[in-house]
Parts: structure tokens; C-alpha cells; sequence
């Protein structure tokens, strides 16, 4: 009795370690896979929440047709396109930060850097002037010391041979500096276009200088009767090339002719009409022409209106005529605009009213002289025209009279 109820106790205790076995290899099993799955980044919280959002969807895709499942699953496609999008953007603008951040820190090296490198050099120099100062202060005590005074150095004259006064506009730049210069006599310069160089003031403290012939008072070319322009100058920089060419319209120089052409232009909006009429002349076209006004006239009479050869503006391609080419010019509304306006464009009215004492010339308003708009409007003087002679305190007369 007591063997066969030992016997079913060991039965009945191995069916319970079986079972036990069996269970734990079961959890053993369960854990394991729980554990792969969590793993490969998977919890159970995760799963039921996909599960979830699953059966969500299917429940809600259940009742939508089959164009707004489509719509739909375009829409979740979209939105994670948009996710991704402002996902690299912010990546991009995190790198553009960093960026402007190593790139600043660069700067701030540099100019550390800079500003070492200056102080040193403010010491180096410092260094050198305080061990002068000592040096003269220790010759001072055995001696007096004298400094020499520096000598100012001349202005070099210069080399003329090389400058081409008729394209001097491009070629040569006036050099305004006063210092040591005198002021000109103009009745003993006589032929001025036999004069190499010769460089002083104005009685009214401009620059004047006579290059090669040419002469120029701040820079502005001067052809009057006192100041003539060689026989052989011809003008390189004009709207056409005069070379071999004795009279043309377009023989202006360029700058004043893109400036005509614009005055003209303006005039034309206002219903007004203005021309060149005479233009760039060589000299032996102006000695005909005065010799021509000479025997018709007499000499005296001519030079009131005419120049001599070699003595006209013409010749420079600065200047030129308008319309009629005579006293008719004045009263008509071209030639009050003109005489209103041509100083806004850069041009003079060259012989004023009232200022034959001063040109040497009568009146003409149809003679206009291109000088530049700024010098333009000093002369325009509000409508009171003043003449370059005034302005510069120049003559203008025949040294063979």
C-alpha cells in the first residue's frame, strides 16, 4: 500500500515537472520573441497603437468610395512628401547657421590677428622716433642743434614735344597747381603761337598755360585775338575726321555735337527748329573768307565781325553757327531759346551783348562755344551773358596792331 502510494507521488511529480518544463519552455519561447521584436525597435504600446490606427483606417476607408480612397491616400502621400521637405530645409538652414557661425569665428581670428600685427608695427614705430628724440636731445646738450629748412621742389616743366594739343582733351591733364607761378603780362606775349611752354596766372588768378601754340586757362582752350592756334592745328577728336578737309558742318568736336544734338532735340519738342549752319573751318578757309570780308569792307570794319586766320574758334571744332548767321537770328524764338536754354546743354553765347570791349567782337547771337555745363552756367549768369575774357581777365586784341 505505502509502494503504491509512493509510486503515484513520483507519477504525479512528474507530470508537474513535465508541466512545469513545458510552461517555461512556452514563456520561454514568448519572451524570446517579444524580445526580437522589441529588438527591431517594435513594444507592445507601439503594436496596439498601429493595430489601432489599422483598423481605423480600414473601418474608415470601409465606407468612402473608391475615388476618395484615393484622394486620401494622395493626401497622406502629399503630406509626407511636405514632412520630408521641411525636414531638409531644416537640416539646410542648421548647416547654413553653422556655417555663418565657423566663417564669423574666421573673421574675428583674422582681425585679431590684424590688430596684434598694427600694434606692433605702432610700437616698432614709436621705438624709432623716441630713440631719435633721445639722440637729439643729447646733442642738444652737448651743442646746438639746427635743422636744415627743406627747399620746396620746382614743378617740372614738361616735356611738351610729347603732348598733341588736338586731342588734348584725351592726352594731356592740366596741372592747377599755383604755387610759384606769376601772373602773365599779356601785351608782351605776341605771337602766341610761336610760344613752346610758357605757364602762369591771370590778372584774375586762373591757370594758363600756352602748349605747343595752344593756350588753355584751367583747362579751357582760348582762341580770341590775342591768342590764335597754329596754322597747321586740325582737330583729331571731332564727330568726323577733318583731315584734308577745309570746311564742314560736322567738323565739331564730338562731345559738343552729341551735346548739340540734344539741345536740338529739346528745341524740336517745342516746336522749334535750330541748325548748324557753319561749322569746324581750316585756316586757310578763314583767311579766304577774311580776306574776302576785308576787300568788301575794309579791314577795321572786318575785325569787328571776322577773324583773322589762325584767330578763329572755328578752327578748334568747339564752336560753331546757327540758322541765319545774322542779327535776324537774335528776335526769332529759336534765338531767344537759344539765348535762354544753350547754357543747360554746355554752351556759351560766345560774344555777349555789351561786351565788344572785352571780345573784340559785336554781338552774335547765333555763335555758340562749347565749354561745359558748369563753366556754362557761370557765364550764363542768369541771363546776363558774361564773356570768357571777363571771367578769366583776358585781351583779346591783334599784337600787330
Amino acid at each position: 500500500m505505502s509502494n503504491l502510494n509512493r509510486n503515484n507521488r513520483s507519477s504525479g511529480s512528474r507530470r508537474r515537472t513535465t508541466t512545469r518544463t513545458n510552461r517555461s519552455r512556452s514563456g520561454s519561447r514568448t519572451r524570446t520573441g517579444s524580445n526580437s521584436r522589441r529588438r527591431v525597435g517594435y513594444s507592445s504600446s507601439t503594436r496596439s497603437g498601429r493595430n489601432s490606427r489599422t483598423t481605423g483606417r480600414r473601418d474608415r476607408y470601409s465606407r468612402m468610395s473608391q475615388e476618395e480612397i484615393n484622394a486620401a491616400v494622395r493626401k497622406e502621400r502629399v503630406r509626407a512628401r511636405e514632412e520630408r521637405f521641411r525636414r531638409r530645409k531644416r537640416q539646410q538652414t542648421q548647416k547654413t547657421i553653422v556655417t555663418i557661425c565657423v566663417l564669423l569665428l574666421c573673421l574675428l581670428g583674422i582681425s585679431a590677428f590684424v590688430r596684434t600685427q598694427t600694434h606692433k608695427d605702432v610700437k616698432k614705430e614709436s621705438s624709432k622716433y623716441e630713440h631719435l628724440i633721445y639722440n637729439t636731445l643729447k646733442e642738444k646738450e652737448e651743442g646746438e642743434v639746427t635743422t636744415p629748412t627743406p627747399t620746396p621742389e620746382a614743378t617740372p616743366t614738361p616735356d611738351v614735344s610729347q603732348i598733341d594739343t588736338t586731342t588734348i582733351e584725351s592726352v594731356y591733364n592740366p596741372n592747377m597747381d599755383k604755387t610759384g607761378l606769376e601772373e602773365i603780362d599779356q601785351s608782351a606775349l605776341g605771337d602766341v603761337d610761336q610760344i613752346e611752354y610758357l605757364k602762369g596766372l591771370t590778372p584774375n588768378g586762373n591757370v594758363m598755360e600756352i602748349i605747343n601754340g595752344t593756350t588753355y586757362v584751367d583747362g579751357i582752350l582760348i582762341v580770341n585775338k590775342t591768342y590764335s592756334l597754329p596754322a597747321d592745328y586740325v582737330p583729331k577728336n571731332a564727330y568726323i575726321d577733318l583731315t584734308g578737309i577745309d570746311y564742314s558742318v560736322y567738323g565739331i568736336n564730338s562731345t559738343a555735337y552729341d551735346a548739340y544734338l540734344t539741345m536740338q532735340e529739346d528745341a524740336a519738342a517745342e516746336g522749334l527748329s535750330i541748325e548748324i549752319t557753319s561749322g569746324y573751318r581750316s585756316y586757310d578757309t578763314q583767311a579766304y573768307l577774311f580776306d574776302d570780308y576785308t576787300s568788301r569792307d575794309g579791314k577795321e570794319m572786318a575785325d569787328t565781325y571776322s577773324s583773322r586766320a589762325g584767330h578763329s574758334e572755328h578752327q578748334s571744332s568747339l564752336c560753331f553757327d546757327l540758322n541765319s548767321i545774322n542779327d535776324s537770328f537774335t528776335d526769332t524764338p529759336e534765338g531767344i531759346w537759344i539765348d535762354e536754354n544753350c547754357w543747360k546743354y554746355g554752351f556759351c553765347i560766345r560774344f555777349p551783348e555789351g561786351k565788344t570791349e572785352y571780345t573784340g567782337y559785336k554781338y552774335e547771337s547765333w555763335h555758340l562755344r562749347y565749354v561745359g555745363t558748369e563753366l556754362a552756367e557761370i557765364l550764363y549768369n542768369d541771363g546776363d551773358w558774361i564773356s570768357l575774357e571777363e571771367y578769366f581777365g583776358l585781351t583779346s586784341a591783334y599784337y600787330e596792331d
